[in-house]
């Protein structure tokens, strides 16, 4: 990743160059240790073979970044170049978009039943909590009050949002399952949306 951000900069055909890396190494080593101990244990009980890890600075600068277990016998990095869908940590861009179109985190609505279209989505492990506030529901992760926020805002919304925090690859017009994070992205771009909330609005991109 690093060689191909320094040709971005530098261009291909530069001279050698000496080039100075965001990482920190006692950060990476801690992270790689992490990761092995996170694949011994849920990893295992999850069925999971691989994961990865990404730590930013509030700058964007990258501290610590890992691919996966194993370099060697796995040089492809998850961390980068795999997307997966994000699930329900896509939830906060949904609740952002629904801010910004006037809902307030006081606002109650009904965790109950629901159905759109073929889709009737459920909250994991069942049950339901009948009325919540907003703020209530994004703490406690239920899917009917996300799915419901994001048929009120509406696909575009959701999507010119999430572009707008980094997120590349969801398209400009998501279908609603969007609001359960059924769209694939990257960590490392997932993580440097997340810190646009942590930086009070400010886009920093990674590097």
């Amino acid at each position: 990743y690093a060689t191909v951000e320094a040709v971005k900069i530098a261009g291909a055909t530069a001279p050698d160059l000496i080039v100075r890396l965001t990482i920190d190494s006692k950060l990476q080593a801690a992270a790689g240790k992490i990761v092995r101990e996170v694949m011994r244990t849920d990893g295992a009980k999850a069925g999971a073979t691989q994961a990865a890890m990404v730590a930013i600075a509030n700058d964007g600068a990258i501290r610590a970044m890992v691919g996966g277990t194993d370099f060697d016998s796995s040089p492809f990095s998850r961390a980068v170049q795999a997307r997966r869908q994000p699930g329900s940590t896509f939830k906060p861009f949904v609740y952002a978009a629904a801010l910004e179109h006037g809902v307030l985190p006081t606002d109650q609505r009904v965790d109950g039943p629901v159905k759109f279209g073929d889709w009737a989505p459920e909250n994991y492990g069942g049950g339901y909590s009948g009325p919540v506030t907003v703020a209530t529901a994004l703490a406690k992760s239920i899917n009917t009050v996300a799915a419901k926020l994001g048929q009120e805002v509406g696909g575009a919304a959701m999507g010119e949002l999430a572009r707008r925090f980094g997120l590349t690859t969801i398209p400009p017009n998501p279908d609603l399952s969007v609001a359960l994070g059924s769209y694939e992205v990257s960590l490392l771009q997932l993580v440097s949306a997340f810190q646009v909330f942590q930086q009070g609005g400010q886009k920093r991109t990674p590097y």
